[in-house]
């Protein structure tokens, strides 16, 4: 595989004392993603490119910690007796099917063109297009009921 600069190609060797201090670490780069929302792809992902980490390391870490946020709210959707089944077994359906097939075409991108950044870029774009589509959906409609002076004006979930 093509090297990424080099300077983080040895591995790394765990021991107690640096997973205990890993752990506060984690704990804090953990809040921070969670409070700008989206797993904090968005201020993570440039930090951690930054730092030297691959870019495929960067693109898998923000797939699991987008993971890892998305069974939370779906779990607490789910308590609270808030989630459209329906709506969200489709959803999963196919997100299962094409996650595979989004893979598989991004490594063939990385693996032709060699440049595993391309995938980060794919990320930029795609979060690029949910805040697009969250003003488009969320934002603009609720200011407009509120310009109408409409009381209780808020977005309406499509998940129940």
């Amino acid at each position: 595989p093509p090297s990424h600069g080099g300077r983080h190609e040895a591995a790394v060797a765990f021991s107690p004392a640096l997973a205990a201090a890993a752990a506060p670490c984690a704990l804090a780069v953990g809040a921070l993603g969670a409070s700008v929302g989206a797993s904090g792809a968005v201020i993570l992902q440039p930090v951690a490119l930054r730092m030297g980490v691959h870019p495929q390391v960067v693109s898998a870490t923000s797939k699991v910690l987008l993971f890892v946020s998305t069974a939370a709210s779906s779990l607490s959707l789910a308590l609270a007796g808030r989630m459209n089944a329906p709506y969200a077994l489709g959803y999963g359906l196919i997100t299962l099917a094409f996650t595979p097939l989004g893979q598989w075409a991004a490594d063939g991108v990385v693996r032709r063109r060699g440049r595993p950044s391309l995938i980060v870029a794919v990320n930029i774009v795609r979060y690029a297009l949910g805040v697009a589509l969250l003003v488009g959906v969320a934002l603009v409609p609720g200011l407009r009921a509120l310009a109408r002076g409409e009381e209780g004006a808020r977005f309406v979930s499509p998940c129940g």
